[in-house]
């Protein structure tokens, strides 16, 4: 709790906290195993059902794990949407150098957070800041300048590459273009940049800074660039860091792609061990996948099987071993057998 610096963190250490998780984790465990009883009675009391009993169950059956499947499955994206708050949403600026990402960082940070120069080129080194934006952690890496192989050093030029690595692995990468000086930008290296950061799913805004000193109608010059770099124009925020022209709707642009990223609108973020991502992936899902395989099949033996790895993998989160007993038990309190 005493790590939780921002609201949205605070709540998901709280929710860490309850028994929630528990609860819910045990109440997953609990339709499974229903499910398993199922195909048990179909398994040790064939006899008392004809082929058209047994599809319609494994019908009820398959549609009970498909609920399932696309409930944890839904969970688990809230859990990577979580862990992105807590470990802070990393924002990428790239550009040319002299575009103003330095200007831009500390204008956000409202802190001399990065080196602020007239020479092109100022920053070399790619600075991590955290910084609180509307409530959410942000990591924010300033970049070395981007500039053309030929124009750059050998200090640079790794510079350069590093910037480029860190933008792929960013969260929110936004592309500072200095609207004043046009002829500075190798847009076919920034295009370059923005082709692979599309393939890589990367969210992506381009900052054209500088705008008090735009020659030409903003709608001129966001269509020209959107051309430019192959992007939609809706991507593109005409902003001055030396006037605050656009700073407000480019920070609410922002908060808008954190709760895109994070999930944090749809409901109480939800913290996890690792240990228990993977039982639910590798043990509680894989089992679903293996059942479809076998209903497919008709194989109600392994089907059954399937799912109860699945109740074996839930309770290795919930401390609760499954036993013959408890299935048994399920089948004669749920179905009328034996009465």
């Amino acid at each position: 709790m005493i790590d939780a610096e921002t609201e949205s963190q605070r709540i998901a250490a709280l929710s860490s906290l309850t028994g929630k998780l528990k609860d819910l984790f045990s109440s997953w465990r609990e339709e499974i195993v229903k499910n398993v009883a199922l195909l048990t009675t179909v398994i040790d009391f064939g006899e008392d059902h004809d082929i058209e009993e047994v599809a319609h169950l494994f019908q009820d059956v398959d549609q009970n794990i498909q609920r399932l499947e696309s409930e944890i499955e839904e969970y688990l994206k809230r859990v990577q949407g979580s862990e992105v708050l807590l470990k802070g949403i990393k924002l990428i600026l790239v550009g040319p150098p002299n575009a103003g990402k330095s200007s831009l960082l500390n204008y956000i940070a409202n802190q001399d957070a990065a080196i602020v120069s007239d020479i092109a080129g100022t920053t070399r080194d790619i600075i991590d800041i955290p910084i609180d934006i509307n409530g959410y952690k942000v990591v924010v890496g300033d970049t070395a300048g981007i500039r053309a192989p030929s124009a750059a050093d050998t200090i640079e030029k790794e510079g350069i590459k590093r910037a480029k690595q860190k933008a792929i692995g960013g969260d929110v990468v936004l592309i500072i273009i200095p609207v004043s000086e046009e002829e500075t930008v190798d847009y076919n290296d920034l295009l370059e940049l923005v082709e692979s950061l599309k393939r890589e799913n990367k969210e992506l805004v381009v900052v054209l800074n500088k705008q008090d000193l735009l020659t030409q109608t903003e709608e001129t010059t966001i269509s020209e660039l959107s051309k430019k770099l192959n992007l939609s124009p809706e991507q593109f925020k005409l902003v001055s860091c030396k006037t605050g022209y656009g700073m407000e709707e480019l920070t609410q642009q922002f908060t808008n792609i954190f709760k895109k990223i994070s999930l944090s609108d749809s409901a109480d973020p939800i913290v996890i061990s690792e240990r228990a991502q993977d039982l639910l992936k590798n043990d509680v899902l894989y089992g679903f996948s293996q059942f479809k395989i076998w209903k497919e099949n008709e194989d109600v033996v392994l089907a059954s099987e399937s799912l109860r790895q699945s109740v074996e993998g839930i309770g290795k989160i919930t401390g609760q071993a499954v036993g013959v007993e408890e299935i048994l038990g399920v089948v004669f309190s749920s179905f009328c057998i034996g009465k």
